[in-house]
């Protein structure tokens, strides 16, 4: 039986080991990285420094991705504009926010010109200015433009105006970046409503609006920039380690603001795939589970729970080192649009009551025992949800599970392969059987 849909319905509900899915589909390269289709020169990283900054500010992400094999598809682009505290010429004025973004959008029109994927990422008053960028094309009109844009994210912007030395910054009036960064300026705040109503909320491609997602983090101890002024309204937000300028200095892989930059920046790649691709590539990878499973005489085939198609398979084993017990193991795979900690959880029990009441034969405990493997597939997956998957097995009386989370962008597989956890006569077995069905 064929897969009736993937992506059909969405369930109610130690150290990370990865698995290489290896070229398993066509997001994943043989080194476990993206692999861009020809004559794709990649996703363009448009980064946007803020206040008396400069491009210099973003030189360690940019070092990490250079050494990143999971990055070789972005190219870093670093946009650079005029931000003095004053300007003693008389030739010469500061320019205005408006100037700035009008300056951006000249910046993506010709040194990015060679990209069909843009990722805006921004710093500080950066953030103010992408945001005018994208309420002055949208006020004119230019919807359309906006199409590259496939994901913006800002680090420590003051969307409703930053108060650290505001007495001291009035003794700078004729700078008009610095009034701009005043609390509740109502340009600032015009074009932060713009954004919120016409990009973050929108439903439909306009002239005059464009769903593009819009992450947004504070520093957890900024003292520049409140957290409630760097979340504001927008509902991806978070907090990551650091003041306002340390947040954006991230000093190795492991870094929370690389990580998240990271993750990102695959999400991005996401977005800018059709849904067809994305649903054909986790068909691959199941139709290879589907494989691996009726090699192994798991019977495999597809059922549909509610309105999603889930992908069984189970096999019975008995053997005299296990104290001559059966062991019924199943396997419940699945497609979603995105994996969390909730989701994998709750079918991780859903997976596990499946398996307890469809076994068969003696009650569970009375020589018999119950193990599954629930397996939940996707391009977008929440690192704690591969961390939750790695950390232990889940346990009830007489059953186990080791959850699977299958990364497809990043081209891993997570679960837990210990062999001396709680049911250690059957964990071996197991380990054996999650490499040979999940790991090519």
């Amino acid at each position: 039986m064929t897969d009736p849909g993937i992506y059909a319905g969405v369930y109610s509900p130690v150290t990370p080991q990865h698995v290489p899915l290896c070229n398993l589909c066509c997001v994943v390269n043989s080194a476990g990285c993206f692999n861009l289709e020809a004559g794709n020169v990649g996703l363009g990283v448009v980064f946007v420094h803020g206040f008396r900054s400069s491009p210099a500010v973003w030189d360690p992400f940019v070092r990490l991705m250079a050494d990143d094999p999971g990055l070789e598809f972005v190219v870093p682009l670093r946009f650079r504009y005029t931000s003095p505290l004053v300007s003693l010429s008389p030739f010469r004025r500061i320019p205005t926010f408006d100037n700035v973004a009008d300056s951006l959008k000249v910046y993506l029109e010709t040194e990015a010109q060679a990209f069909e994927h843009l990722a805006l990422v921004s710093h500080s008053q950066g953030g103010l200015v992408v945001q005018r960028y994208l309420a002055r094309m949208l006020g004119q009109g230019r919807g359309d433009e906006l199409n590259r844009i496939r994901r913006i994210v800002m680090f420590a912007c003051p969307n409703t105006g930053s108060e650290i030395g505001r007495s001291l910054r009035r003794q700078l009036p004729f700078n008009p970046q610095e009034r701009q960064l005043r609390p509740f300026n109502e340009q600032v705040s015009d074009a932060h409503s713009t954004v919120i109503n016409q990009i973050v909320k929108a439903q439909k491609a306009t002239a005059h609006t464009r769903p593009i997602p819009v992450a947004v983090f504070a520093g957890e101890t900024d003292n520049i920039v409140s957290s409630s002024a760097a979340r504001s309204a927008f509902p991806e937000a978070g907090v990551l380690p650091g003041d306002h300028f340390t947040i954006v200095r991230p000093d190795s892989p492991e870094h929370r603001s690389y990580t998240t930059l990271k993750r990102q920046l695959f999400k991005a790649v996401a977005d800018s795939r059709p849904a067809r691709e994305t649903a054909t590539a986790a068909r691959t990878y199941l139709e290879f589970v589907k494989h691996r499973l009726a090699m192994d005489g798991c019977a495999p085939r597809w059922e549909r729970w509610g309105d999603a198609s889930v992908l069984v398979g189970r096999r019975a084993d008995l053997r005299m080192k296990w104290a001559a017990t059966k062991l019924h193991l199943f396997t419940v795979a699945a497609a979603v649009p995105e994996i969390t900690v909730p989701v994998i959880e709750a079918f991780t029990w859903q997976v596990l009551d499946y398996a307890r009441d469809n076994k068969g034969g003696l009650p569970v405990g009375l020589q018999t025992g119950v193990a599954a493997f629930p397996v939940l597939v996707s391009e977008h997956v929440d690192p704690a949800a591969m961390a939750w998957a790695q950390e232990k097995q889940r346990v009830r009386f007489a059953c186990v599970a080791r959850p699977v989370v299958v990364d497809l962008l990043q081209g891993q597989v997570g679960f837990f392969r210990d062999t001396r956890a709680l049911g250690w006569l059957y964990a071996s077995h197991l380990v054996e059987k999650g490499t040979l069905y999940f790991q090519k």
